[in-house]
């Protein structure tokens, strides 16, 4: 494995250094020397829609779908202290029946 060619030049250092920000893309083991140009482009596509791209939209529905939950989760708590007051509530009202005061 020669790691000199994998930066040769100013072209392959940025295609290189690409492939590594997008993941852990082992850019040595690739064959992009059938198609020069062809490959590149369409792997840098890949590697931008795939890695990239669609990565930040799940991330994005991740987001979305906690805030759903925290809102329901806020509402939730709001009924559980409505039913906790009520219930206080009435323990107060029947209290003073039991309770004589000497």
């Amino acid at each position: 494995m020669d790691y000199g060619e994998l930066f040769s030049g100013l072209y392959h250092s940025l295609l290189n250094t690409t492939f590594v920000f997008a993941g852990e893309f082992e850019a040595c083991n690739l064959s992009l020397g059938t198609a020069p140009y062809t490959s590149h482009v369409t792997f840098m596509l890949s590697v931008c829609l795939v890695s990239i791209i669609l990565l930040n939209l799940l991330n994005g529905l991740a987001v979305s779908d906690t805030e759903e939950i925290r809102k329901k989760a806020e509402i939730l708590s709001l009924e559980v202290r409505i039913k906790f007051v009520s219930k206080i509530q009435t323990v107060l009202d029947t209290l003073p029946r039991f309770v004589t005061l000497k």
